[in-house]
This record gives C-alpha cells, sequence and structure tokens, in this order.
C-alpha cells in the first residue's frame, strides 16, 4: 500500500493519467501492479478516490483497451 500512497502522491493534480493527459510507461506499471495485487486483495483497486478514477480513465481509453486485449491472459487476468 506505500506503493500506491507514493504514486498517488506524485500523479499531476487535474490530469487523466499519472504526469498528465496521455498513457505512459508508468501509466501502465501502475495498471499492471493493481491488477497483480487485486488477485490476493481484490480491494485494492478501492484504495482511494484518486486510484478509482484513475482506473476508471485506463479502462475506458481506446487504445488501452485494446492493448489489453491483444495481452488477453497475462497482466489484467482475463
Amino acid at each position: 500500500m506505500q506503493y500506491f500512497t507514493l504514486m498517488t502522491s506524485m500523479a499531476r493534480p487535474g490530469c487523466r493519467f499519472l504526469f498528465g493527459e496521455k498513457i505512459t510507461v508508468a501509466d501502465i506499471v501502475l495498471y499492471c501492479t493493481v491488477e497483480y495485487c487485486c488477485v490476493r486483495y481484490p480491494e485494492t483497486r478501492a484504495f482511494n478516490t484518486w486510484l478509482v478514477d484513475w482506473l476508471k480513465h485506463m479502462e475506458q481509453d481506446a487504445l488501452f483497451c485494446k492493448y489489453l486485449k491483444s495481452r488477453s491472459g497475462t497482466c489484467n487476468g482475463t
């Protein structure tokens, strides 16, 4: 949980993603980390309101959704 607190504190206020309006490698790493943690701790997705909103933005991004579908069975567990 310290990792999520750190990442949340580094996020730019008012931005859809960690460091702006475009997804970066940091967003993808954080997303995969959240999904990995959710295997054992499903409550991770509700860690704080920033994370909930950020996940919503990630999962609504068309390019990222296309990437997840191409990687079926990997980081997102589907």
